[in-house]
């Protein structure tokens, strides 16, 4: 399908419990997009799971400087 984009993360617990998500987005998004998707994503999920506290650990070093 022409212009969807995508991206995937992984949450960790603090037990080790180990929450996998896919996001398919329904636009096509540059490679800094994604990754600004996929942290949102992933904070969206902790504060679904309850989270209190959050370290977030990405490949991108526009995100991780940012």
């Amino acid at each position: 399908m022409s212009g969807v984009s995508g991206a995937g993360l992984i949450v960790v617990s603090p037990t080790g419990r180990v929450y996998e998500q896919a996001l398919k987005f329904l636009f096509k998004a540059s490679n800094n997009e994604a990754e600004y998707e996929a942290l949102l994503g992933g904070m969206d999920l902790c504060y679904t799971l309850g989270a209190e506290h959050l370290c977030a650990f990405s490949d991108s070093q526009l995100i991780v400087s940012q």
